[in-house]
């Protein structure tokens, strides 16, 4: 799946280890690093929903953001790309790119 960041920081947090550990934790920084991989490794969003150990969820601002949880509570906010099905929601098994929005959690703001 292609992943592009909201903002050129967002990306270089997500990409920098140490960056990742002084914010979240060696813990949450290994897994948010996993989630990212499983991300870019599936061919379409319908491939995660898939993994029983994932939590996607939409959070109630209602703009079509859903949240990967990296344990409570802490969530990846993302944006899926790609085509919505008569009733506005998202054709999961065709969207094969997202836009990663930030992380929100006890401590971590939502970027950007």
């Amino acid at each position: 799946m292609k992943i592009v960041f909201a903002n050129e920081s967002l990306k270089n947090d997500c990409n920098n280890q140490e960056t990742l550990v002084r914010r979240l934790g060696a813990n949450r920084a290994r897994v948010l690093r996993q989630r990212l991989d499983e991300l870019f490794n599936a061919e379409v969003l319908g491939d995660m929903r898939s993994m029983p150990h994932l939590s996607i969820t939409g959070p109630a601002s209602g703009n079509g953001e859903l949240a990967l949880d990296l344990g409570q509570p802490f969530k990846l906010l993302f944006r899926p790309v790609g085509p919505v099905v008569a009733d506005g929601g998202n054709d999961w098994n065709k969207i094969d790119s997202i836009i990663i929005l930030g992380l929100r959690g006890a401590d971590a703001k939502p970027s950007p």
